[in-house]
This record gives structure tokens, C-alpha cells and sequence, in this order.
């Protein structure tokens, strides 16, 4: 197992990072993307008020992926690595991001809402494919 600056050494040399590192990076920028989102989401939110079912929904899910997500991100900052509960924290306010998001959408257009899921979905089923 090496260091973090051992790894940063390696990857300034042309070596590429682990396979674990890489979906270690790359699950916290998807933390940290979601995280933003909720934040800019919440306004929206709040001045609408949760006046329908999909609004209603997509508050609960922001309520959840604020502090979820930024638990996560916080946690691997302090300890600097991504514990299971880190991972398991950021996964849940990921998905609960990404229902809020569907929810807001569902609200506009039901339409909107559909195609934003199967995108969403198609999209996370190719990244997942790709080595």
C-alpha cells in the first residue's frame, strides 16, 4: 500500500493510479458535484415550497443529501482516506441528489423527469462498463 504522495509521485511520473484509487477519485467528485447541486437546488426549493408530491419529495431528499454528503466529504478530508461509512454516506446523498433532482423535473414535466432518470441511468451503466 503506498502514501498518497507516494501515488501522486507515480501519477506525475506517467504511471497510472490503481484501480481502487481511480474509483476513489472518482467517487469524490461525484460527492462533491452532488453536493453543489443540493446546494443549488435548495433556493429553488424553498421559495416554491412543497406545494405537490414532487416538490414535497424533493425537499425530503435535499433534507437527507445536504448533511449526508457533506459528512462523507469532511470525513475524507479529516482522515484522509474514504472510509465505508464515507463511501456509504456519499451514496446515499448521491442518490438522494439525484432523486431530488428527478422530483424537480417530475414538477416541471413528467416527460422531463422520465428522460432525465433513463439519461441518468444509461449514462451510469456505460461509466460502469468502461475499463
Amino acid at each position: 500500500m503506498t502514501t498518497d504522495g507516494q501515488r501522486f509521485e507515480s501519477r506525475e511520473k506517467g504511471h497510472p493510479l490503481p484501480k481502487g484509487a481511480q474509483l476513489i477519485r472518482l467517487a469524490d467528485i461525484y460527492f462533491k458535484v452532488a453536493l453543489f447541486v443540493s446546494f443549488f437546488l435548495l433556493p429553488f426549493v424553498i421559495l416554491l415550497g412543497a406545494t405537490d408530491a414532487p416538490l414535497f419529495i424533493s425537499t425530503l431528499t435535499l433534507a437527507a443529501a445536504i448533511p449526508s454528503l457533506a459528512l462523507a466529504i469532511t470525513s475524507t478530508l479529516i482522515y484522509g482516506r474514504m472510509a465505508k461509512s464515507s463511501i456509504v454516506l456519499g451514496v446515499t446523498g448521491t442518490i438522494c441528489c439525484f432523486i431530488a433532482i428527478t422530483a424537480m423535473l417530475w414538477h416541471i414535466s413528467w416527460a422531463a423527469g422520465v428522460i432525465f432518470l433513463i439519461v441518468t441511468l444509461v449514462g451510469d451503466g456505460i461509466l460502469a462498463s468502461l475499463d
